[in-house]
């Protein structure tokens, strides 16, 4: 491909910030405003904004008995049709798998029209679509060395770990407390749940308000945009008010670099993407895991971070009042216990993996081209 060439991009997946963020950033990275091929997932048109165009389309869950298998064929087969029209009419060079079911139909329209399929895997272990993918002949990149172990030999031989990738604004943030509205020499904990909230953590933080204020700690909250509970934002809000902690809450903001850059430590789930943006811009955290995968892949994501000593991990449910005041409330004061853990974050970073995932598209596009 030919540097004065435009590469049109396809992203194909959806339905959480942690899959559609690592995507944005390999765009932004190659200098493209991509297609995405998603969902319609509640939020989805939120989390990407203007950074990309979608093309929803329809994303089956596996069936849940035989009875259904007949049915999930068809949904399958139409979402694969859609996607092969949509890509030869915009002539796609490259689709970038996002994970999650709704990455398999335009993922399988890839591989059906020969066209590269370039996996972006954000955990430690490979979830089922891109384990799938890989098998039928993309090309998946890794965030962990440990994930290449659940593929297959020859999905192995075609995958490289090279991290994931992370937005330029996240690598940018400036500390802005006043912004705001905290005071600027007092602590801060950024609460984050995901993209989608997170309904046990909000609850657990929510209930240690009184230590919070009595301590004289500052909150930045994100409740989720997705969450189950429509109501978390305001209610986190009220709760903060009433309590007296000095806080600001939101849904959801596109600004997570100035909301790192502020805390002083980050509380947590464990998603591939939000341990790859910590470790790029190298910030403490205590990390909950999503309990309910059936893979636990986010205690395995944890588990990295721990070993070197970046982050500490709580089970969500040890996280009582007294537990939070141990890991949570001593350590954001602790300033010696916060430099070494955002030293070790930082050494676990890899800012520049959309700059490496971007040169290997490339090189998968003239490929393509040549051949």
């Amino acid at each position: 491909m030919r540097a004065s060439d435009r590469a049109r991009i396809a992203l194909a997946g959806g339905g959480s910030g942690g899959h559609l963020f690592p995507g944005i950033a390999l765009a932004q990275a190659l200098g493209e405003r991509p297609v995405l091929y998603g969902s319609k997932r509640k939020g989805e048109a939120e989390w990407v904004g203007a950074d990309a165009e979608r093309v929803v389309l329809d994303s089956p869950l596996l069936p849940a008995s035989r009875r259904d298998v007949p049915r999930f064929c068809v949904r399958l087969a139409r979402a694969v049709h859609e996607s092969v029209r949509e890509m030869r009419a915009r002539r796609t060079d490259l689709v970038v798998g996002l994970g999650g079911y709704a990455s398999v139909a335009p993922g399988m329209a890839a591989i059906l029209t020969r066209r590269p399929l370039l996996l972006l895997e954000q955990n430690a272990v490979p979830g089922k679509a891109n384990r799938l993918l890989a098998r039928l002949g993309g090309r998946l990149a890794a965030s962990y060395p440990e994930s290449l172990g659940a593929l297959d030999a020859r999905a192995r031989r075609r995958a490289r770990v090279v991290g994931n990738p992370v937005r330029s604004g996240i690598l940018s943030g400036v500390r802005k407390p006043i912004s705001f509205g905290l005071h600027p020499d007092r602590p801060v904990l950024l609460v984050v749940g995901g993209s989608q909230g997170a309904t046990g953590l909000n609850e657990r933080v929510l209930a240690a308000a009184g230590d919070i204020a009595a301590r004289g700690v500052q909150v930045l909250h994100l409740t989720g945009s997705g969450s189950r509970d429509s109501g978390a934002e305001e209610t986190a809000r009220r709760n903060w008010r009433d309590r007296g902690v000095r806080a600001w809450v939101s849904a959801f903001t596109s600004d997570m670099g100035t909301l790192y850059a502020t805390a002083d430590l980050v509380l947590s789930r464990a998603g591939g993407t939000t341990l790859a943006e910590l470790t790029a811009t190298g910030r403490p955290s205590v990390l909950v895991p999503y309990p309910h995968h059936a893979d636990r892949h986010q205690e395995r994501n944890a588990r990295v971070m721990v070993s070197t000593g970046a982050a500490r991990i709580v089970p969500e449910a040890e996280l009582t009042r007294e537990r939070f005041g141990r890991e949570v409330l001593d350590l954001v004061t602790d300033r010696e216990a916060l430099g070494a853990m955002a030293a070790a974050a930082g050494g676990l970073g890899v800012p520049d993996a959309a700059d490496r995932i971007a040169t290997w598209a490339r090189e998968l596009i003239a490929e393509r081209t040549e051949a």
